[in-house]
């Protein structure tokens, strides 16, 4: 055999437990030597392939050992085989098993099974591996088919056909899974803190990484991007949810939850809010706040002219010691100092007064507001008091440890951990107290407020955010406001709701830009 210069490469696989159980490797193998010696050529042992490797249709593309077999066959040219038992064990899909016939030929290898009616490239030899591969993509189909239905039928009876998440076990009953003692304590505390306001995100993350060095054999780290799926997953709040290869939902699980259902959605409202507002280094998605009146600005003579680009934009120039902060016209590139502009506006704005009708209106929408305020104070309040509660047990939990532990290191410990659990209560209860001097607050005080922030409008109508700003123009200034050549800025429409201070304004349009025309 030494003398052999002809090689062969050799392919076993398994894909599950039960096959590796059954010695399914071992008989691969024996196979495989035997159809060698027929061939008369040798396998080196650093060219066989053999583990556990799923094939489903869709996965063989990028397959670990199909590319190492590749570039083996590409660095030598000795291999003229590549021989594997039946086809199943090659691949799983007929289109991608014949693809990787033709790969595998460029460089003068045949695919070599231990059934020689497959081989070759007669026609009834490729009709017989035809057949193979659509035996194996059709069985393996099928069984995915039962895998999902089976899943799905889990699901839609309260079970959980996974491996537990962070904080459970595996429970007595299939498909429940069981608290994991502290680690589930310590997942519970940081998602109730963490849904009642005392955590941020970030904040939750490394206290819960903190604690679960504790109690994790070779922890490792969590990183944001799965902590954030983590604790927006409903599996912690009692709902089995999943949308993937199957979908399926179920309110009510079978297993015992961290977290309410409310609890869960605040949670959720976070880390959705932190998508929303992520700080990146690109353009500003909901405004720049130095420039608030960026694109509700227009240019008159770009306008006359019919050019699209007749919007002003905000823009810092740069000398040697100072910034100018300016707004610059995408067309004519006429620039107009930040300030100055800002004034104008403010001036625009101190020029009109609510009618009575809108401040009706505008009280009927604070009163709605109020109402709301209330409804999310009660809500925060339910959800503190649970919070209280639970880390009020925990003290007497830890209480008792404390008092029952003899052994003095123990003992010091418990009694750290108490110290940190009491400020927790304490301070849970500083906020439930807090929330209930709010939710008493005077209607009266917060209209008042309210009204006294739209009767002085002008100052604040240019400090308020980009995104606020252009919902205030929709409703005050339909039609944005205007520059003119001179660099006078005036709006052509305010809302029905606002009336002007000033009868006198209300003279010829053309020779005072800066009034407002009635439409």
């Amino acid at each position: 055999m030494s003398n052999i210069k002809t090689k062969a490469m050799a392919l076993c696989r398994v894909s599950s437990d039960e096959q590796l159980k059954n010695h399914s490797l071992a008989r691969q193998n024996e196979a495989v030597y035997k159809t060698a010696k027929r061939l008369n050529v040798e396998i080196p042992p650093e060219y066989i392939w053999s583990g556990s490797v799923s094939s489903k249709t869709g996965t063989n593309v990028h397959r670990k050992d199909l590319q190492e077999m590749i570039r083996t066959c590409k660095k030598d040219r000795k291999i003229k085989y590549l021989i594997v038992d039946e086809p199943d064990r090659f691949m799983r899909s007929i289109d991608e098993a014949f693809h990787f016939e033709v790969e595998f030929k460029k460089y003068g290898v045949m695919v070599w099974y231990t059934d020689n009616e497959l081989n070759g490239d007669a026609t009834m030899a490729k009709f017989m591996r035809f057949m193979k591969y659509f035996q194996a993509e059709s069985s393996n189909n099928e069984r995915v088919h039962k895998t999902i239905a089976g899943q799905t039928s889990a699901i839609n009876a309260g079970r959980y056909p996974y491996q537990p998440l962070r904080g459970y076990k595996k429970g007595a009953v299939s498909g429940v899974p069981e608290k994991d003692g502290r680690k589930a304590d310590i997942m519970q505390d940081v998602l109730k803190r963490l849904a009642a306001g005392m955590l941020t995100l970030t904040d939750s993350l490394k206290e819960y990484n903190r604690l679960a060095a504790t109690v994790y054999y070779l922890p490792k780290e969590v990183k944001m991007d799965k902590w954030k799926k983590l604790v927006a997953n409903p599996f912690y709040a009692g709902i089995i949810s999943v949308d993937k290869n199957i979908k399926a939902r179920n309110e009510h699980g079978l297993h015992e939850p961290l977290i309410t259902k409310d609890e869960h959605r605040r949670i959720c409202e976070l880390v959705e809010d932190s998508r929303k507002h992520k700080v990146h280094n690109g353009p500003h998605k909901h405004g720049n706040p130095d420039f608030p009146l960026n694109g509700i600005i227009r240019c008159e003579g770009c306008s006359h002219s019919h050019s699209k680009y007749d919007k002003y934009v905000g823009l810092n120039q740069h000398a040697k010691t100072r910034i100018y902060p300016k707004y610059r016209c995408r067309g004519c590139y006429r620039s107009m100092d930040r300030d100055e502009v800002n004034q104008q506006v403010i001036e625009i704005c101190s020029s009109i007064d609510m009618t009575e009708r809108g401040r009706q209106l505008f009280l009927e929408a604070l009163t709605k507001v109020w109402d709301m305020e209330e409804d999310n104070a009660e809500e925060r309040k339910k959800s503190l008091t649970s919070a209280w509660v639970d880390a009020k047990k925990t003290v007497d939990k830890q209480t008792r440890a404390y008092i029952d532990e003899v052994d003095p290191d123990v003992k010091a410990s418990i009694k750290e951990v108490l110290n940190k659990s009491r400020d927790r209560a304490d301070q849970l209860e500083k906020m439930l107290k807090e929330v209930g001097e709010t939710a008493d607050l005077e209607r009266e005080k917060f209209t008042h407020f309210a009204l006294g922030f739209i009767d002085d409008l002008g100052v604040h109508f240019v400090t308020l955010s980009p995104i606020n700003v252009e919902k205030c123009k929709q409703i005050l200034f339909p039609d944005g406001f205007w520059i003119t050549p001179e660099k006078n800025v005036y709006t052509r429409q305010i809302s029905p709701i606002y009336r002007y201070r000033n009868k006198k304004f209300s003279a010829n349009f053309a020779e005072n830009p800066s009034w407002c025309e009635w439409r």
